[in-house]
Formats: C-alpha cells, structure tokens, sequence
C-alpha cells in the first residue's frame, strides 16, 4: 500500500452514430470508454470492440448484429485465465 497507481483509458466519444461493418475492430490494451449520444451499432460477423475493462456509456440503443462481439474484461479476474476460452 501507499503507493500510487495510473491506470491507462482510452475514449471514444461520438456525438450520434458509431457504426462498425465489414470485420471492423476497435481493440484497446487500456480501460476504454465508448461515449455517445446515439447508436452504437455492430453490424455483422467480425465486427469487436474489446479491452481489458469496456465501459459503454450514453448511447440510447446498442445493437449486436450475429457474429459481432463487444467484449470486456479480457483477463478472468478470479484466476488470471484469458477469457473467453473456447
């Protein structure tokens, strides 16, 4: 104890539509923070937005079109295991 951590994030801030298509990929190796005022839209197969810690935050509609992933947290926080496994 005592000491000070820094914790990384990333933000990604829209003021109406985020939408992802064709294998789109927003990947963070920091906490990221998705903002917006609208729609945040995984259209399809292969379209992820991942990190460590995913904070989604304001949009009034979030849709996850079949193949697509929001995923977060990346490590299993009880045993350190990546996940998910498959």
């Amino acid at each position: 104890g005592g000491g000070d951590s820094v914790v990384a994030t990333s933000l990604l801030d829209a003021s109406n539509l985020i939408v992802l298509k064709e294998s789109s990929v927003i990947h963070s190796t920091a906490n990221l923070g998705v903002r917006g005022q609208g729609l945040l839209n995984l259209s399809g197969d292969g379209d992820i937005i991942e990190a460590p810690r995913l904070i989604l935050s304001l949009f009034y509609s979030i849709r996850v079109g079949p193949g697509s992933i929001l995923r977060g947290p990346l490590v299993n926080g009880s045993n350190g295991d990546v996940c998910p496994q498959s």
